[in-house]
């Protein structure tokens, strides 16, 4: 890849994007998501109940892309503004036996605050070391600071060095 262009993710990239929204929660998305609705594929879902709901902290309109030469999407990022984030519904479906496991990740969102949050970040395993997270990070604190914002926030599982090192 010889330059990395960020721009806003598009309509036709939802599946692109619940793909690497997978990718970017370390199981999480799939410990809420899967088998939550029988017969309905867990890439359907997250199209359905977060990328197209207005609603979700994971709307497509807060999804930025790092495509590659060839205009195919390499990484993505998810942010918005943490009052906006902390501002929005959960998911009706989603009960708290199922946020259970998580119940630590969420007590560290509270510390986001003030932050232009990142919710989600990931970049195709064959586009990786090649600066495209490196790229969405460096759009992700653009867009922070035009809002007004001087921190970039995020949760993460600490037990994954790849990802620590990364950040």
């Amino acid at each position: 890849m010889t330059g990395t262009i960020i721009r806003d993710a598009k309509l036709g990239e939802l599946s692109d994007l619940a793909e690497l929204m997978c990718a970017s929660g370390h199981g999480v998305i799939e410990l809420l998501y899967d088998n939550l609705v029988p017969g309905r594929a867990l890439t359907d879902l997250l199209i359905e109940r977060r990328l197209q709901n207005r609603d979700s902290f994971a709307h497509l309109s807060n999804w930025r892309v790092a495509c590659d030469d060839n205009g195919k999407v390499a990484g993505a990022a998810c942010a918005l503004p943490f009052p906006v984030y902390s501002s929005l519904p959960g998911d009706p479906l989603i009960t708290a036996d199922r946020l259970a496991p998580i119940r630590d990740l969420i007590t560290l969102e509270a510390g986001l605050a003030g932050s232009f949050c990142l919710t989600n970040i990931a970049v195709r395993p064959a586009a990786r070391g090649r600066g495209v997270g490196q790229a969405l990070l460096a759009d992700t604190k653009a867009r922070g600071h035009a809002a007004g914002f001087n921190r970039v926030g995020l949760s993460t599982f600490g037990d994954d060095p790849a990802v620590m090192g990364f950040y």
